[in-house]
């Protein structure tokens, strides 16, 4: 099992966990990984008879203490409501696990002998960004997009997957966009375990869409 299906699965069980203990709704609510109000969410507020603000509130209020956790640290860092789904927001502390998780189950990925589409510019991209220094992932945006896309698509069919690739590439490729001079010159020299990591989704993302 690749790393970020792995990764996918333990996301789903927890918050499913999560849920049950909750409103008793873990095991019939589907949870939706590629929803733009967040990394994960849950259409509450059409599967209950509350509204999905109810259920953040309430969900919210169990985050201290009651939690889900992820590879050992908080899972989500807040619960919001958007369009009758709870939306789930992952943790900076969960996004470094998942990254030293997945830069520990596979190695580096040799840089392409050519580069003839945005999967192969990205994969160019992060493979040099590797060399960059900086400890854990930055609290960014666009860096937590990119990320999560790459990390999301293990848990999607193979079809679905090579498109959600295609968007962690394009990700990739826009993490500096809109970003003024000054804060991308920050920014850059602390990419390194990004770099590692999305090298190593794009690469084993691939590898899964044949």
């Amino acid at each position: 099992m690749a790393a970020n299906t792995e990764i996918a699965e333990l996301i789903r069980g927890a918050l499913c966990r999560f849920l049950q203990d909750a409103c008793a709704a873990g095991s019939g609510v589907k949870l939706d990984m590629d929803n733009p109000a967040a990394e994960v969410s849950a259409p509450l507020g059409f599967d209950t008879g509350y509204t999905a603000e109810f259920w953040a509130e309430r969900l919210t209020g169990r985050l201290n203490g009651h939690g889900p956790s992820l590879l050992g640290v908080p899972l989500i860092e807040k619960i919001t409501a958007a369009k009758g789904h709870v939306a789930f927001h992952i943790s900076i502390q969960a996004y470094d696990a998942m990254t030293h998780h997945i830069i520990e189950s596979c190695g580096l990925p040799d840089m392409p002998d050519k580069s003839c589409d945005d999967v192969s510019y990205a994969l160019i991209k992060s493979l040099m960004l590797a060399r960059k220094g900086g400890e854990g992932i930055p609290d960014t945006a666009s860096i937590k997009k990119a990320l999560w896309l790459g990390i999301s698509a293990g848990g999607f069919s193979v079809a679905k997957r090579a498109a959600v690739n295609r968007r962690c590439a394009a990700a990739v490729l826009g993490i500096f966009e809109g970003m003024k001079y000054a804060e991308r010159d920050a920014l850059a020299p602390r990419l390194g375990s990004f770099g590692q990591c999305a090298a190593r989704l794009i690469w084993i993302n691939s590898l899964q869409e044949v």
